[in-house]
Order: C-alpha cells, then structure tokens, then sequence
C-alpha cells in the first residue's frame, strides 16, 4: 500500500505526523505505519513497512504497538518484541550526519517579542491548576506560548531546506513555567549531510549558504519570523465560581484573544542578530 503518498520504489517519510518533523508526541492509531528501514545509498537493505493491524493479526504484537515519529527512517531501525519490554533500536547510516545546535538567548524582549524559544508547551510543566500557580500571569502566558511557537517555527524552516530528524532526547532547556531558557540546546540528524544542505543568503545578493552556515540562518529565519496565530492560550486569572454564588477563586483555561484579532509573534531578533546567537557543531 501507498505509505504517507509514497509508493514509489524511492525511500519515503511516512508523512503522518502533525506539526513538522515528528517531535510533537507521536501518538499512533490500531492502522499505521510501524516503522520503514529504506536503501540509504549502497549500505541499507530492503523497504519494510507494516501496518499495526497486520502485526495484531499475525500475533507480532500484544498490547500497544511501538511507533516511530515522522522522519525517524532515516537510517533507524525498529525491533519491535513479542515478549519484553517494546524498544527502538539506533542505526546511523553512513549517509547521515548529525549536528548539534545551540541558541543562546541573549536578548531581552518585550512583548510581543518576548518568549525567546521554548519546546515545550506550558502545559508539559506540570502546574497545579486547582489554583492559580504562584508568579504565574496571563502575560507570561503569552510569553511561552511565544517561545513554543518560535521553536516549531525554527524546525519548519529546517524542514523546508532538507530532510532531518530532530533528536527529542537530546533537547536540553532550563526554562521553567515562569522563565525564559538561558539557552536551548538540541540535535538534528540530516540526510546526505552538508550535500544536502544549501540556501539562498537573502543579506548577500546572489550567494548560497551550506552546511552549518546553511543551518544557523534556517535557525535564525525561525527566530526573525513575524507570525499571526489564532489559538488558544492558557489563561491562569483567578474568577468567581460561576455556581450557587460561590467567591472561590479558580483558574480559566482558554483564550482571551479577541478571535476578530490576531495573536502576534514578533521577531526575536534581526537574521544577523539572531544568527550571532546560534552556534552549530558536527558530531
């Protein structure tokens, strides 16, 4: 069967992931792809795709089945185990180079330019919400939102100039629910490596950027973004119970963006500002 449209002979992401390179909770159903291990040049072996009502039928599988996020065919493979704990298994090909990433957050914003960047959402930090969490404000909240929104923005324009993965195990961030991160930090893996990597330079007419200067201005573009957004924002005001004339104060979860509005996500920096705060590493 065709897999993510891809039913060509050709190596071919699964495509059934959300919100970019599959680093936002890949959450399967009972029918998707399992996993694909495809040709990278001489070195791989043969196309294998199941579905994960095939691999129930043919009792490879009991209870969940392990999925593997968008774009993490790229020379992975997964052993999934009849009995035993379910685990993915790692195999870099050679055609696969890995770079590490770090932005630096070295500037102060207001808002709308606040928020630096920010992979997780400020749901994933584990507030209390039975009562408005301490130091917590609605314009803070706008605050993360920004910073998380910058990020998907950063990996959409990597996405847009080549194939990668970005390693969720290997982001590292100090922000908390109230606070910007210092620095975020993080791991991408690109197919065919700085071969694959070339951009325009939009500040010098004419010249083309590769490799890891092709990397830091994907990242800096992401950080320079002018967004408009029309979405939900968690809103920890405390209000009135709303029953029986109650006065407990309660926190609303939910917009209070004017929907004849837009949310607006202002650059961070300048592309040559922000990309003075990105540094790039082979590994």
């Amino acid at each position: 069967m065709a897999i993510g449209g891809d039913r060509h002979a050709n190596a071919g992401a699964t495509d059934q992931n959300a919100d970019g390179l599959g680093i936002i909770d890949p959450v399967g159903d009972r029918v998707g792809v399992i996993c694909i291990i495809h040709r990278l040049g001489a070195i791989g072996t043969e196309i294998v795709a199941l579905e994960a009502s095939q691999m129930f039928d043919q009792g490879l599988l009991e209870g969940k089945a392990s999925m593997i996020g968008g774009n993490e065919n790229l020379g992975h493979r997964c052993i999934i185990t009849k009995y035993g704990p379910e685990r993915k298994e790692f195999v870099m090909a050679s055609s696969v180079q890995a770079y590490a990433i770090t932005i630096t957050n070295g500037i102060t914003g207001a808002a709308p330019a606040d928020g630096f960047v920010d992979p997780s959402k400020l749901e994933n930090y584990g507030l209390d919400f039975k009562t408005t969490p301490s130091g917590l404000t609605f314009a803070l909240c706008q605050a993360k939102r920004r910073g998380n929104l910058r990020w998907t923005e950063i990996i959409n324009q990597l996405g847009m100039v080549t194939n990668c993965h970005v390693h969720r195990p290997s982001i590292v961030s100090d922000a908390t629910a109230t606070t910007e991160a210092t620095s975020v930090a993080f791991q991408i893996y690109v197919q065919y490596g700085d071969a694959a990597l070339t951009t325009s330079d939009e500040l010098v007419s004419g010249q083309n950027l590769s490799g890891i200067a092709c990397i830091k201005r994907c990242v800096a573009r992401g950080l320079a973004a002018t967004l408009f957004r029309q979405i939900d924002i968690v809103d920890p005001t405390g209000m009135a119970g709303a029953y029986g004339g109650g006065t407990a104060s309660v926190p609303r979860i939910g917009s209070r963006i004017n929907v004849a509005s837009s949310y607006q996500i202002a650059p961070y920096a300048s592309v040559g500002s922000a990309e003075a705060l990105v540094a790039v590493t082979k590994k």
